[in-house]
């Protein structure tokens, strides 16, 4: 308990940074968090069904063929 209680500098204690970075830490989660950016690349796909053979899932928005049967993507 000595070693928390230990003044760094000007009346702050070992405990005071240690909250301080933990406070810093959790704010900088909730900010990330509430970023709307997609991710890089994120925009380049979509999802996507073959009429053919029932394939779902996600192909770049360029592709136009199902990966399952070559048929056309709908």
């Amino acid at each position: 308990m000595d070693l928390i209680n230990t003044e760094i500098a000007a009346g702050i204690t070992v405990l005071h940074a240690i909250m301080a970075a933990i406070v810093i830490l959790i704010a900088g989660i909730a900010l990330q968090s509430l970023r709307k950016e997609k991710l890089p690349g994120q925009e380049l796909l979509r999802d996507a069904q073959c009429a053919a053979c029932g394939w779902k899932g996600r192909v770049s928005k360029y592709q136009r063929k199902c990966p399952g049967c070559n048929g056309d993507l709908g």
